[in-house]
């Protein structure tokens, strides 16, 4: 899967240069040669994502809504930003920010959906990144009690039991 992504990148890379009738060997040599340093930057997300869910430090975020009041436990190294109806979870890198955690407001709790973070965390082939996923959930989980727990939270739980 991994490998069909890249190979799609690539082409849409080499496409946006050159038209599909000019394209010869050489030329595709280059734009190959120009995409290596895309492995490094990969080996830098994944350091700094990796550093990212194991942090163990946290900060205390407060939130205003209308006339409610929540506070929050996030990881330090991230920010929050907030729209109409969710708070993002943000890990600023330095070049831009990454999108990492959506927490959906559901009556006076808070939802976590961590979809995105596992998509960079297997883009960045990082190993048994869906339990390191769950091991970052459960320290948001355990550290902020107006957050709900979902079913594989607790079935993650009962193995540590």
């Amino acid at each position: 899967m991994k490998k069909k992504i890249l190979l799609i990148l690539i082409f849409i890379n080499i496409f946006s240069y050159f038209s599909a009738s000019t394209i010869d060997l050489s030329s595709f040599e280059r734009q190959l040669k120009n995409c290596n340093h895309c492995s490094g930057i990969e080996g830098e997300l994944k350091t700094r994502l990796e550093k990212f869910i194991l942090e163990e430090d946290f900060y205390e975020f407060n939130y205003n809504e209308k006339n409610e009041k929540y506070k929050f436990f996030i990881p330090k190294g991230s920010i929050v930003k907030h729209s109409e109806d969710k708070l993002n979870l943000t890990f600023y890198d330095g070049k831009n920010n990454s999108l990492l955690v959506n927490l959906r407001k559901r009556g006076s709790f808070f939802e976590l959906d961590t979809d995105s973070l596992e998509l960079l965390l297997y883009l960045a082939n990082v190993e048994n990144y869906e339990s390191k996923v769950l091991k970052f959930r459960k320290r948001l989980l355990d550290r902020n009690k107006n957050f709900i727990k979902e079913n594989q939270d607790i079935e993650f739980e009962k193995k540590f039991e």
